[in-house]
């Protein structure tokens, strides 16, 4: 009786498969679930985080900005091309459908030089002339998005995390189009400069880096209620709190909002959950685990701060303003949730993704 060897002793073939023939039997079985596969090379992706975070440190020494500026939400923002995203490329490579490596390859080349030129864009006041130079950085997001695509079509195994993951890809391009329209001086819809930014900044983060980060998680749960639970919430509560505040704008009714917020800041708490699930039970290193401990209190507390925010028709809070959530909810998901938990995982990930 011939027996399958594990991804460790024996490489897989494409799809998962695995030939017995190698092993000294004449049979050839089919692992249809997801295998494991190590990743190779230098580490590129992490010394291009570390560049890119050099470049993001002298953005804030040039600029200066302080807490409740705006300057202080571009920074922000800046931390994730050039810092946080290079850190997702190399596992999003590995574990993306073959149609989709030409794509990833030149989003892997080029995605340090698009966030280093986005910086520029940042040094100089709106107008169209200055939105050319975010158009590196828009290029890439739909590269990105269309990698998402593919996946979302090619993928030969397919559950609600590699849906979840893929639909955060797409969503990044959504992030890019709002970038382009703040720095070109438009007011996209009506919203003006400072929305833009935070919609754009809203789509990079909850959008693109906490979409992955639920994926990642239900991964390594496997098919639990909490992972359907934590991949389905976001999907659902991301474009949601795009209405939300849409429906604002437009001055209808303040509890649409409200439940929007209420209804992200739920997903985000189960989302947190999770990765505390994943922390406790995950064989990682301590300091891995710590990681995912920081970003999941991060991203609660951020949540809250959200939710907060919603429902500021029916709830005073002397101070909470957009000023202050860019400084406090901005501040704590982008430090807290994004950086400590995309190194989580790219710690976690240096020797295995799932094909």
């Amino acid at each position: 009786m011939s027996t399958i060897a594990s991804p460790q002793t024996a490489s897989p073939a494409p799809g998962g498969t695995l030939d017995q023939s190698s092993f000294g039997g004449s049979e050839t079985a089919t692992v249809t679930r997801p295998v494991l596969m190590p990743l190779s090379g230098p580490a590129l992706d992490v010394l291009r985080a570390w560049v890119g975070a050099v470049f993001c440190l002298i953005f804030v020494a040039f600029q200066q900005p302080r807490p409740l500026s705006s300057g202080w939400g571009e920074a922000l923002l800046l931390l994730a091309p050039l810092s946080l995203i290079p850190l997702t490329v190399v596992i999003l490579q590995k574990s993306a459908p073959a149609a989709a490596a030409p794509f990833w390859a030149l989003v892997e080349r080029f995605e340090l030089s698009a966030g280093v030129v986005l910086i520029g864009s940042y040094l100089l006041p709106p107008m169209p002339s200055t939105a050319a130079l975010v158009l590196p950085w828009l290029a890439l997001t739909l590269i990105v998005a269309w990698c998402g695509v593919i996946g979302l079509v090619k993928r030969e195994y397919r559950d609600v995390s590699t849906v979840t993951i893929d639909v955060g890809c797409i969503l990044l391009a959504v992030g890019g189009l709002w970038l382009t329209a703040e720095r070109a001086g438009i007011d996209a819809w009506g919203f003006n400069s400072v929305i833009c930014l935070l919609t754009g900044i809203h789509f990079h983060y909850a959008g693109f880096l906490l979409l992955l980060a639920a994926g990642w998680a239900a991964r390594e749960l496997g098919p639990v209620p909490l992972a359907k639970a934590a991949c389905l919430g976001v999907l659902v509560g991301v474009p949601l709190t795009a209405m939300g505040i849409t429906a604002s704008h437009w001055k209808l009714h303040p509890a649409l909002e409200a439940f929007s917020a209420c209804f992200m800041a739920t997903a985000g708490f189960v989302v947190a959950f999770a990765h505390l699930v994943v922390a406790n039970r995950a064989a990682a290193p301590k300091y891995v685990r710590a990681l995912w401990t920081i970003s999941a209190a991060s991203l609660m507390a951020g949540m809250g701060f959200a939710a907060l925010f919603g429902l500021r028709h029916f709830i005073l809070i002397p101070g909470l303003d957009i000023e202050h959530m860019r400084a406090l909810h901005g501040t704590i998901n982008a430090i807290g949730f994004g950086l400590c938990g995309m190194i989580a995982w790219r710690l976690h990930r240096k020797g295995l993704v799932r094909s």
